[in-house]
């Protein structure tokens, strides 16, 4: 319903502006006015079909609507799957420890990263797909983080003690 509304609005416009050329400002004559008002008449059909278009020529020149359609189909395709990927890799690498000798803090220093990728995932709705991912590195965090809080209670509380 839209296309044909559409439609009928640019052959309308097309053949007026015609109409207005010929008769009021006498710039065309009537085999231009014709030739003006059919190409109006073409493009209105062409953005009527534009779905099944495939290939239209203007002096020579030809456009393939839909093999471009196609291919940048598959190119975003492409593109989520390698965003997916990538994804993939960093939650794989959000687990690893920075390095050097550690911190003193209570909060396993994987986590912010992990956090902020999650947030990033979740924004991009790359949730169902890397589910998994998600989830073998969640638990590897969740067991280190419950580990370094275990060894700072039987730090400050050994098991052992004199007093209890």
């Amino acid at each position: 319903m839209k296309n044909v509304v559409l439609v009928i609005l640019v052959v309308i416009l097309g053949i007026g502006l015609s109409l207005c050329l010929l008769i009021f400002l006498d710039k065309l004559s009537g085999a231009e006015f014709v030739a003006l008002s059919l190409g109006f008449a073409v493009i209105g059909l062409i953005i009527g079909f534009a779905e099944e278009v495939q290939e239209f020529t203007i002096a020579g020149n030809g456009v393939k609507l839909k093999e471009l359609r196609s291919e940048a189909e598959k190119t975003i395709e492409e593109l989520k799957d390698a965003r997916t990927e990538l994804f993939r890799i960093l939650f794989q690498k959000s687990i690893n420890f920075s390095g050097g000798f550690g911190s003193d803090s209570r909060v396993d220093e994987r986590l912010d990263s992990f956090i902020s990728l999650f947030n990033q995932v979740e924004k991009l709705n790359c949730l169902k797909e890397l589910k998994v991912d998600i989830s073998k590195a969640l638990n590897i965090l969740m067991v280190g983080q419950f580990n370094k809080l275990n060894l700072i209670h039987h730090a400050e509380n050994p098991p052992f003690s004199k007093e209890g």
